[in-house]
C-alpha cells in the first residue's frame, strides 16, 4: 500500500542541537553559515546513574534481600551482563521475589526501575516490580509474564509520595504452586529520566563505581578530571565514508577547565554526519572517544544554491548564484614512446589530475560584489557545496583568473563573474586555529568596545565562543 502524505503537514525538522548519549559532546547547527558548533565538556553530570548497589550480582547476593515466598541461590554463570545471576524458587502458591538495595530516593522523585528476568512457561500467573522502604511495600505493579525461556527486561516507575523514601526495588512472580524456578539479573534504578536508559554498572567499559565496587551506585561515563585534559580532538564521520575526518580548528582544540570548542563548516549538506571527540592529556595520551552527536545541515535552496566557503575565515563564506558550470577537465599525465618497427606506441600513464573548471557567477548588489571579490582573492582554498541532486560533489577549489563584467548600464550593480578554479585535496587540519563566523575580536569589539563591557555580560568563555 502506498504511503499517503498530507501536503498540509510540514516535513519533520531535523534537530538543531544534539547531545551525545554520554553527555560529553554537543553539536549545534549554525544554519546561517551552514556550520556546526561543537562543545566537549567533562563538567556535565553523568549521563546515566544507576542507583542499584550490586546490580549485576557479580560477587554474589550482597546488598540484596528476598521478599515473600521464595528461596534464592546465587549462580555464577548465565547472567546477562556478567556471569552472576540470582535463581529463585517459589515455596508456595504466593508471591515472592528478589530485591536490590539502592541509593535512597527521596519523596517527590520518580524512580524508574528495570531488571532482566527469565521465567518459565508455566507455574506463574503474573510478574511484578516492587518498590519498598525497608519492610514496607510502597508500590507493587504486576503484569502479564514476558516470553518464556529468555532474558527480558521489565520496567516500571513510581513517584515517591510525601513522607516516603525508597531504599530497595526488585522483581517477583505470583506462583501457582511451589517449585517454580526463575532468574533475575542486571537491575537499574534511575531518577530524572523519562524512560529507562541503557544498562550501566561500574564493571562495564566506560563506566565507574561511585564508591566501593559492587556496593555503590554506578555512573556512565566514568568521570574525567578537567585538570587532566589539555586538549580535545574533534572528528566527523560522514555517511558512506570509510574513516572519520578531523575537524578544522579542533585538531586539536585547547580545553581550559575541561571544556573544548570547535566549529565545523565543512560537513556535507542534506545528510546526517556524526561528530566525536577524543580527550588528550598533558602527556599526549589520547583518552576514550566520546559517544557521537549527529545533526543534519540543510541544503541551500535555489537560486542561491551554491556555498563558497573560506577555510581560514568562515565569515567570508557566502551563498552564490551560479549561472554556468559547464564542464570539468581532468588533465592526463602520460608519456608516449614510439617504437621503431611497431605500429603501437608504448604509453606510461599516471593518475589523472583533479579537475579544473570555469564557473560563471552572478551578483545582484554592490555588497555581494564586494564580498565575493574578497572571498575569491583571499588567497585561501575554498570549499564549494551545493544540492546533491545537481551531481556536483563537495570540492575544494583554488580560484585562478577572475573576470568581472558589468552587463548593464553604469548604475546597474549587477555583475557577472567568470572564475577559473582548480580542484585540490583537502588542506591539512593539524593545528589550524579556531575560526567562528561572528566570533572574532573585531566582532566582539563592535558590540563591547572594552574588556569591562565584555566582562559585565557575565558570560563564560564557552558562551562567548558559541552563544553570543
Amino acid at each position: 500500500m502506498p504511503i499517503i502524505i498530507d501536503p498540509d503537514i510540514p516535513p519533520p525538522t531535523p534537530p538543531v542541537e544534539v547531545t551525545s548519549p554520554d553527555g560529553l559532546l554537543t553539536a549545534r547547527r549554525d544554519d546561517p553559515w551552514a556550520g556546526v558548533f561543537l562543545t566537549y565538556d567533562v563538567n556535565v553530570p553523568p549521563a546515566i546513574r544507576n542507583r542499584v548497589l550490586n546490580p549485576a550480582l557479580t560477587v554474589g547476593l550482597t546488598n540484596t534481600v528476598s521478599v515473600g515466598s521464595v528461596t534464592r541461590v546465587w549462580q555464577a554463570a548465565g547472567g546477562v551482563h556478567s556471569a552472576g545471576r540470582v535463581e529463585c524458587t517459589s515455596t508456595g502458591a504466593a508471591s515472592g521475589g528478589t530485591l536490590w538495595l539502592i541509593d535512597t530516593v527521596a519523596a517527590g522523585e520518580t524512580i524508574h526501575f528495570s531488571a532482566w528476568v527469565k521465567v518459565p512457561g508455566s507455574g506463574l500467573s503474573d510478574v511484578y516490580v516492587i518498590f519498598r522502604n525497608g519492610g514496607t511495600t510502597l508500590s507493587l505493579q504486576s503484569f502479564t509474564p514476558p516470553a518464556a525461556g529468555s532474558w527480558v527486561r521489565v520496567t516500571r516507575s513510581y513517584t515517591v509520595a510525601v513522607g516516603q523514601t525508597v531504599d530497595r526495588c526488585g522483581v517477583g512472580i505470583i506462583a501457582t504452586g511451589a517449585g517454580t524456578i526463575w532468574s533475575a539479573d542486571s537491575a537499574q534504578a534511575e531518577i530524572d529520566v523519562t524512560a529507562p536508559s541503557n544498562y550501566v554498572d561500574g564493571s562495564l567499559a566506560g563506566c565507574a563505581w561511585e564508591g566501593a565496587a559492587n556496593a555503590s551506585a554506578s555512573v556512565y561515563p566514568a568521570p574525567l578530571d578537567p585538570d587532566d585534559i589539555a586538549q580535545v580532538r574533534f572528528v566527523r564521520q560522514d555517511p558512506g565514508a570509510a574513516e572519520p575526518v578531523r575537524v578544522r580548528g579542533g585538531d586539536p582544540a585547547w580545553a581550559p577547565g575541561g571544556v573544548a570548542v570547535a566549529y565545523d563548516h565543512e560537513a556535507p549538506l542534506g545528510v546526517a554526519s556524526a561528530w566525536y571527540a577524543y580527550p588528550i592529556g598533558w602527556d599526549g595520551t589520547v583518552g576514550a572517544r566520546s559517544d557521537g552527536a549527529a545533526v543534519t545541515l540543510p541544503e541551500p535552496t535555489p537560486v542561491l544554491d551554491v556555498w563558497l566557503k573560506s577555510l581560514t575565515d568562515p565569515a567570508l563564506s557566502m551563498l552564490v548564484k551560479v549561472m554556468a558550470w559547464p564542464e570539468l577537465q581532468y588533465g592526463e599525465r602520460q608519456q608516449r614512446f614510439d617504437v621503431l618497427g611497431a605500429s603501437s606506441p608504448v604509453m606510461r600513464v599516471d593518475a589523472w589530475s583533479l579537475p579544473t573548471s570555469t564557473v560563471t557567477i552572478e551578483t545582484d548588489t554592490l555588497d555581494e560584489r564586494t564580498t565575493l571579490l574578497a572571498l575569491l582573492t583571499s588567497g585561501t582554498t575554498l570549499l564549494a557545496q551545493t544540492r546533491a541532486e545537481y551531481g556536483r560533489a563537495d570540492t575544494y577549489w583554488v580560484p585562478g583568473q577572475i573576470t568581472e563584467v558589468m552587463p548593464g548600464i553604469a548604475s546597474d550593480p549587477h555583475r557577472t563573474w567568470t572564475v577559473t578554479v582548480t580542484a585540490v585535496d583537502r588542506p591539512t587540519t593539524v593545528d589550524s586555529p579556531l575560526r567562528i563566523p561572528g566570533r572574532s575580536y573585531d566582532d566582539s569589539g563592535t558590540t563591547w568596545p572594552t574588556y569591562a563591557d565584555r566582562i559585565a555580560t557575565g558570560q563564560t568563555y564557552h558562551e562567548v565562543t558559541t552563544g553570543g
